[in-house]
C-alpha cells in the first residue's frame, strides 16, 4: 500500500483529477507536523533569545493565521506539483539544519514561503515573479529578495536532491498516511 501511495504522490500533476485531494492531505500532514514542532521547540528555548540571534529570518510580528492555513494560502496561489511540495519540505529541513535554527512563530512562516518558492523555481517549468510570491506570502519584495539570498547562502546554493533522499521523504509521507489510516480517494 505504501508504495502505491508513494507512486501516486510522485506522479500526480496539477492537471490530474487527484491533485486537490493529494495536495490537501500533504498540506494537513506538513502543517500539523510543523505546528507541533514549533510548539515543542518554543517550550524548550526562550523565544526572545532566539529572536535576537536570528533577526534576519524573523518577522516582527506573528501572523494571525495558523501554519496550516498559511501553507494552504501559499499552495492555493502557487499550485505546485505534489513532488515540488515534497521538495519544499526537504529544503525546509536543510534550512533548519544548516542554519542551526530553532523554529518559532517568528520565523516558520518565512521559512515555509522561501522553501516552497525555491522548490517551485527548481522543479517547475513555469513560475511567477518574486513580487507575486512576496505578495501571497505577506512580505514586501525587498525583504523577500534578501530572504531568498540569505537562505540560499545557508544551504550553500545546493538545491539538488538525490533520488534516495527524495524517495525517503516520499516513503515517510506514504507511511504516515498508511499508519494514520488516511486514505486518498483515487
Amino acid at each position: 500500500m505504501s508504495q502505491i501511495l508513494s507512486k501516486k504522490i510522485s506522479t500526480t500533476s496539477k492537471n490530474d483529477k487527484n491533485y486537490k485531494s493529494i495536495i490537501n492531505i500533504l498540506i494537513k500532514i506538513i502543517g500539523d507536523t510543523i505546528e507541533k514542532l514549533v510548539n515543542y521547540e518554543q517550550k524548550i528555548i526562550n523565544l526572545e533569545d532566539n529572536y535576537n540571534n536570528k533577526i534576519s529570518l524573523n518577522l516582527k510580528e506573528i501572523p494571525n493565521i495558523t501554519i496550516t492555513n498559511y501553507l494552504k494560502r501559499l499552495i492555493k496561489h502557487s499550485k505546485p506539483e505534489p513532488s515540488t511540495l515534497i521538495l519544499g519540505v526537504i529544503y525546509f529541513d536543510r534550512i533548519c539544519n544548516n542554519g542551526n535554527l530553532i523554529l518559532n512563530y517568528f520565523n516558520v512562516y518565512k521559512l515555509l514561503l522561501i522553501s516552497l518558492v525555491l522548490a517551485i523555481k527548481f522543479n517547475e517549468e513555469y513560475f511567477e515573479s518574486n513580487k507575486y510570491y512576496s505578495t501571497i506570502g505577506g512580505l514586501n519584495l525587498k525583504s523577500f529578495n534578501k530572504l531568498e539570498i540569505k537562505v540560499l547562502e545557508i544551504i550553500n546554493y545546493d538545491l539538488y536532491v538525490y533520488d534516495d533522499i527524495y524517495v525517503n521523504y516520499l516513503n515517510q509521507f506514504s507511511a504516515f498516511l498508511e499508519k494514520n489510516n488516511i486514505f486518498c480517494k483515487f
